[in-house]
C-alpha cells in the first residue's frame, strides 16, 4: 500500500464489498460482478469536460473517491483526495462496425484487477469529431447496480449542466456494517423464522443440463408493459394501498410458481439502500432481501398480492442485516452450480427527471433508443453482444411514472433465447389476467397469449389419432429389431446402434429380475446424462419395473426425502456416486459400472405380460418435500 496512504482515511470493507471481493477472487477472469454499459454520442463531446464534472461529482460522492488496497492479505478501502478514475481515449476513425463492436464487448467484460486500478473506467473511442462511442464500467464492489447508473445519469447530465451543484454526502460508503446489536438480534430471530425448514431450489424447465459449476454466460430481454396495463396495474395496486412494485413482484412469483410447479419459492429482492443519508449518496449498498412465497392453497391474485406486499414491508425492514452473513446463519447446502439461497432474483426502480426515458432505454440497452441532450448531444443505447449474470434468472423494472420497462436477464447456458421470449409473453398475458380478475385464483390466471394457446392446442396437437397400447420399451424393440445397425444415440464421441442398446438393456434387464425386480417394483436411478440412462431406462421398463429419477445435483435431504417417499429397494448407479447417497439408504445398490462381469451375457429380450407402471416422479411441496405420484 502507498505509504502517503492516511491511517484514517483507510476503513474496513463491508460484509457485501467483502463477499464481492472473495467472489471476485475465486473468479478472476469473470465480469459476472461489474456493471458496464456503451452508449453512442452523437454530437461534439469534450472528454476534458467530462472528467471534471466527474471530479466535481466526486467531491459530493466520496465512493467515487475511493480505492481498493491490501495490507497483509487483506483488502481495505482508501479514501482519496480526488476522484479515482482510470480514462482514456482512442482514436477509431476507419474501424468497421463489426471491429468496432468487438473493441466494446471486449471493454465491457474485461475483469477489474482488483487493488491494482482504479475500480470506475471510461473509454472513450473516437470514430469522428461528432461521433463517439462511450463505454463506463464500474466494479459492483464500488458501486452497486443502482448506484451505477446514477452515477451515470448524473455525469452526463452534469455535462449539460457544468453548473449544476450536488448535495454533499456523508460518507457512509467507508463505514464497515453498524448495525444496532437489539435490530440485529430481532432481524436474526425474524429470518431464522422465515427461512426455517429445508430451503427450495428453484428448478425452472430447462433447455440444456445445467453446468455442474456456474459459467455466469448470460443474454437478456427488455419489453414495455404498455402503458394502458401499466396504469391499471397501477390502480389495482393503489385499491390495496401498495404501489407496482409490490404488484409485479407478486406477479412474477406466480410466474415462478407456475414454470416450476413448486409451492414454495425464494426470490431475491434488491431493495433500496439503508437510511435518507445514503438515499442522497452512491456506493456499495446492494443487500438482497429474501422474500418466500407459498401457493400451496387456492389463493385469490388479491390476498397473495397483499401478503406479499407484508412480506416485502417486513423484509425492507430487517434490509441491514447483511445478506452474507444471512448465509452464514443459515448454512443451506452449497451447490457450485447453483447461487446460494435463491435462484431469481428482482428489483425495481423509479426513474425521475427530464431525461427519465431516455437514462431509462440507456440502463435497459434498448438497441436504437436515442434522445437529444444538452449542448446538442444525442445519445443511442448500445447492445453489448456478451453478458455475465449472478441467477438464473432476474426481472428489473424502471417505472417513470408513466412507462414501465421490464427486462429478464437470464443465464443463458440454461435457457435459449426462445423460451425467454415465451416467458415474456407469458408474464405479460398474467398482467393483463391480473388487470382483469384481481380476485380470481393466483393458480388458475392465464398466462397464455392467443397464439400461443392456438399453437399449443391446434398445430403443434394436430388431428385426434387412435394409438395401439404398446409399451415404449416395446416400441424400441420392434425399431432395434427392423433397423438393428442404425444410429440410436449419440453422446459425446460414443455412437451406439440400436442393436448394441437393446442388448446392453436386456444383459441388464435379466440381472435385474435376479435381484427381485418384478413389475411395478420402483428402482432409483442415480446418474449423470451418460449413455447409461437409456440402458437403465430401458432394462427397468424390460425387467417390468418402474424408475424413480434422482438427480446427484439435488440437495442431499430431497434425495433422501425421496427414496423414503418412494421405498425403491434398488438404487442403479454408479461407483463414483454411490458415497453420494444417503448412508441410511437399506436396498440394494447396484454399481453399473463395477457389476458388468456379474450381469447376465443373456441378450435376448424379457417377456413382459400386461400393464405396469413406468415412472415414480416427484414434484415440490410448500416445504420442499417432493410429492411422489407413478404414472
Amino acid at each position: 500500500m502507498d505509504e502517503t496512504v492516511k491511517e484514517a482515511s483507510v476503513k474496513a470493507l463491508t460484509a457485501g464489498q467483502r463477499a464481492l471481493w472473495i467472489l471476485s477472487r475465486l473468479a478472476p477472469e469473470s465480469s459476472a460482478y461489474q456493471t458496464s454499459r456503451a452508449i453512442r454520442v452523437r454530437g461534439t463531446l469534450d472528454s476534458r469536460k467530462l472528467l471534471r464534472v466527474y471530479e466535481r461529482l466526486s467531491i459530493a460522492k466520496p465512493s467515487l473517491r475511493t480505492e481498493l488496497v491490501e495490507r497483509d492479505g487483506a483488502p481495505l478501502l482508501s479514501l482519496n483526495a480526488s476522484a479515482n478514475i482510470r480514462a482514456e481515449t482512442l482514436d477509431v476513425t476507419g474501424w468497421s462496425e463489426l471491429e468496432l463492436a468487438e473493441r466494446i464487448n471486449q471493454e465491457a467484460n474485461r475483469p477489474f484487477e482488483l487493488g491494482g486500478e482504479p475500480l470506475f473506467r471510461i473509454l472513450l473511442l473516437r470514430r469522428a469529431d461528432d461521433d463517439t462511442v462511450l463505454v463506463a464500467t464500474a466494479h459492483q464492489l464500488l458501486l452497486d447496480p443502482d448506484s451505477y447508473f446514477a452515477v451515470l445519469e448524473e455525469l452526463l447530465s452534469g455535462y449539460g449542466n457544468e453548473e449544476k451543484l450536488w448535495t454533499e454526502a456523508n460518507e457512509p460508503e467507508l463505514q464497515p456494517d453498524r448495525v444496532d446489536r437489539r435490530d440485529e438480534d430481532a432481524a436474526r430471530a425474524y429470518w431464522l423464522q422465515k427461512l426455517s425448514g429445508t430451503l427450495p431450489v428453484l428448478h425452472l424447465p430447462a433447455d440444456k443440463p445445467r453446468p455442474p459449476v456456474r459459467t455466469f454466460g448470460g443474454s437478456d430481454l427488455s419489453f414495455r408493459i404498455p402503458d394502458g396495463l401499466a396504469q391499471s396495474l397501477r390502480k389495482a395496486a393503489a385499491n390495496e394501498r401498495l404501489e407496482l412494485q409490490e404488484l409485479l413482484l407478486a406477479a412474477y412469483q406466480v410466474l415462478l410458481h407456475r414454470y416450476s410447479n413448486q409451492d414454495d419459492v425464494l426470490v431475491g429482492v434488491f431493495l433500496p439502500p439503508h437510511d435518507d443519508a445514503q438515499e442522497a449518496s452512491i456506493g456499495s449498498y446492494a443487500n438482497p432481501v429474501v422474500v418466500r412465497s407459498d401457493l400451496s392453497e387456492d389463493t385469490a391474485f388479491a390476498d397473495f398480492f397483499r401478503k406479499t406486499g407484508t412480506a416485502l414491508a417486513e423484509a425492507y425492514e430487517r434490509r441491514g442485516f447483511p445478506f452474507p452473513q444471512l448465509v452464514e446463519l443459515l448454512q443451506p447446502d452449497r451447490d457450485p452450480s447453483f447461487p446460494a439461497l435463491f435462484q431469481a432474483s428482482y428489483s425495481y426502480r423509479k426513474q425521475q427527471g427530464r431525461y427519465a426515458a431516455g437514462f431509462g432505454a440507456l440502463a435497459f440497452e434498448n438497441e436504437g433508443k436515442e434522445f437529444d441532450f444538452a449542448d446538442g448531444l444525442t445519445f443511442e443505447s448500445i447492445r453489448l453482444a456478451r453478458k455475465e449474470v449472478q441467477y438464473d434468472l432476474r426481472l428489473s423494472v424502471i417505472d417513470d411514472g408513466e412507462a414501465a420497462i421490464g427486462r429478464f436477464d437470464y443465464y443463458s447456458d440454461l435457457f435459449e433465447a426462445g423460451t425467454i421470449e415465451r416467458l415474456k409473453d407469458n408474464f405479460l398475458t398474467l398482467l393483463e389476467s391480473i388487470a382483469l380478475q384481481p380476485e380470481e385464483q393466483a393458480k388458475r390466471l392465464n398466462l397464455l397469449a392467443e397464439g400461443e394457446r392456438e399453437l399449443l392446442l391446434g398445430d403443434w396437437s394436430g388431428e385426434a389419432k387412435a394409438f395401439p397400447e404398446v409399451a415404449i420399451h416395446s416400441l424400441f424393440e420392434e425399431r432395434a429389431a427392423l433397423h438393428p445397425d442404425k444410429e440410436a444415440v449419440v453422446f459425446g464421441e460414443e455412437r451406439w446402434t440400436y442393436r448394441e442398446l437393446n442388448e446392453r438393456a436386456n444383459r441388464l434387464a435379466h440381472y435385474l429380475r435376479k435381484n427381485g425386480v418384478v413389475p411395478d417394483t420402483l428402482v432409483g436411478v442415480f446418474l449423470e446424462r451418460t449413455l447409461d440412462i437409456p440402458v437403465v431406462l430401458f432394462a427397468i421398463l424390460k425387467a417390468g419395473g418402474a424408475y424413480v429419477p434422482l438427480d446427484p445435483h439435488y440437495p442431499k435431504d430431497r434425495i433422501a426425502v425421496t427414496l423414503e417417499d418412494s421405498r425403491a429397494p434398488i438404487i442403479v448407479t454408479r461407483s463414483d456416486l454411490a458415497s453420494l447417497l444417503p448412508a441410511d439408504y437399506e436396498g440394494k445398490i447396484v454399481r453399473y459400472d463395477e457389476e458388468q462381469d456379474v450381469i447376465s451375457r443373456n441378450r435376448r429380450s424379457i417377456r413382459r405380460e400386461g400393464r405396469s407402471r413406468a415412472i415414480w416422479l416427484t414434484s415440490s411441496t410448500r416445504r420442499a418435500r417432493p410429492d411422489g405420484r407413478r404414472a
